[in-house]
Order: C-alpha cells, then sequence, then structure tokens
C-alpha cells in the first residue's frame, strides 16, 4: 500500500509539473460505463470523486477534478445521473474547463440482456468544444458476470449535435456508440476496470472517435478508494488547431456512499 501511495504521488507531480503546461487535457468520449454501481439490492447508491492539486515551482499551478455519480434501482429499472467538474490554471492562464452531465435509463429484460436511453450535454474548452448535445438508445448485453469478473458490450444508436468554439461551426451527425467493458478484482481490496468506445457515423465510418480507459482501485475502507486512471481519446475530425489524439493520467480518491 504504501508503495502504491508513492507511485501515486510520483506520477501525479510528474503530471503537473512537466505535462500540464504542454498538454491540454481533453475528453470527447465520457466514460460512464466506468461510473456504474453493481448494486445488487433496490435503493440509492453513489460516488463522490474529489482532487485538487496546487504546486509553486516556476509556473504556479492548480487544477481540479470533480465528478459526482448517484444511482437508484428499483427492481428490473435503473436511473443513473453523473456529473462533472474539471478546472485547471497554470500561471494564470486557464488551461483546463470542462464539464458534462449525463443521464441514463436502464430496463433489464432479461439476465443477459438490457434495454437503455440517455442523454448528455458537455462542453470542453480544451477542445474548442462549446456545447455537445447526445441522445441514444439501444441494447446492452452481459456477456459474463460472476466473481473472476465481468464482460459486458453495448451498441446504441446516438444522435449528435456539437458546436465548435471558436468557428461556430455546428455539426449534426449520426453516430453508433459501440462499447466492450472488462472489470475483474485482483482481491478484496484491489479492482481493475477497462473500457473501450467506439463511435462512428453511420453514414461516413471514416468518422470516428475511440476511446479506451484502465483504472485501478484500492480500497482504503468501506467508503474510502485510491484510483488511478489511463485514458485515451482519439477523434479524426477535431476542430482546427486541435490534435486527433489525447492521453490523461489522473489520481485521486474516491468516497462512495
Amino acid at each position: 500500500m504504501l508503495i502504491y501511495l508513492r507511485i501515486c504521488t510520483a506520477i501525479g507531480l510528474f503530471i503537473s509539473v512537466f505535462l500540464i503546461p504542454v498538454f491540454v487535457y481533453s475528453q470527447q468520449i465520457v466514460h460512464i460505463e466506468s461510473r456504474r454501481v453493481a448494486a445488487i439490492e433496490d435503493g440509492f447508491t453513489g460516488t463522490l470523486d474529489l482532487q485538487a492539486n496546487y504546486i509553486q515551482n516556476k509556473n504556479t499551478i492548480f487544477q481540479t477534478f470533480n465528478s459526482l455519480n448517484t444511482q437508484y434501482k428499483t427492481g428490473d429499472h435503473t436511473f443513473l445521473f453523473l456529473a462533472s467538474y474539471n478546472f485547471g490554471i497554470v500561471s494564470r492562464s486557464r488551461i483546463i474547463n470542462d464539464s458534462y452531465q449525463h443521464i441514463r435509463y436502464t430496463r433489464s429484460l432479461h439476465g443477459l440482456f438490457a434495454f437503455e436511453t440517455f442523454l448528455q450535454s458537455q462542453h470542453n474548452e480544451g477542445i474548442l468544444l462549446q456545447w455537445r448535445g447526445l441522445a441514444g438508445a439501444g441494447p446492452r448485453f452481459t456477456i459474463m458476470q460472476n466473481e473472476q469478473g465481468r464482460l459486458y458490450l453495448g451498441t446504441l444508436y446516438m444522435y449528435e449535435y456539437e458546436q465548435e468554439r471558436d468557428s461556430g461551426i455546428i455539426y449534426r451527425e449520426h453516430r453508433l456508440s459501440n462499447y466492450l467493458s472488462f472489470g475483474m478484482p485482483f482481491s478484496e481490496i484491489v479492482s481493475f476496470d477497462m473500457i473501450l468506445y467506439y463511435q462512428p457515423d453511420i453514414q461516413r465510418f471514416s468518422n470516428y472517435k475511440f476511446s479506451t480507459q484502465a483504472s485501478l482501485e484500492v480500497r482504503l475502507s468501506d467508503r474510502l478508494a485510491l484510483v488511478t486512471a489511463f485514458s485515451m481519446s482519439h477523434n479524426t475530425r477535431p476542430p482546427e488547431g486541435i490534435q486527433r489524439t489525447y492521453i490523461n493520467v489522473r489520481n485521486g480518491v474516491r468516497f462512495s456512499f
């Protein structure tokens, strides 16, 4: 555990001091699957992720990454609400300012099959995204779910409305939102999760968004855990001046309630 804490601290300091002034941390695809709570009993569950860093050397760096996840389950019906706000400043220059809100309803129709629908709102200054609105629906399949691990597959239709910040260009596209989610426990306190997203334009498959995220969680208590997450996003059609691929590494604390 002590080694893990030292590694997390070292990675966090390295990213804050060396990488943040160079790269803008950006996220095109919100990793919803990693926010689901595997609740068996009915009722409310949720998590709260908080992170804040302050470093002063040749640059003054302040950054915060915060997210709220609440879920309500009753019988075969599950309601999921997510919200996040991230903010970062380097030497009085704002380099991170993004947020999203996501609502999802899932109806279990069979032990291995479910139907879900969702709405999402998102903005991200780092990738010149003024506003992105999503609405979608489709099936979700349980490939495996037991004590050794879990594997899920989803293929949803998604309508996307996207407006660029500087140019004002608006895109209206019909996409498929395909995801593959995998998770497994290494022990009673250590667990690993990974998810892959592929979202092509139905009318032009060369226009797509791809994203992956892998996270490692170490539980300190029933309600407190350390989380390290690595994510990569690729967009074949980013706004002018924005690179196609971004990499992000985060370390933080997760509260469960």
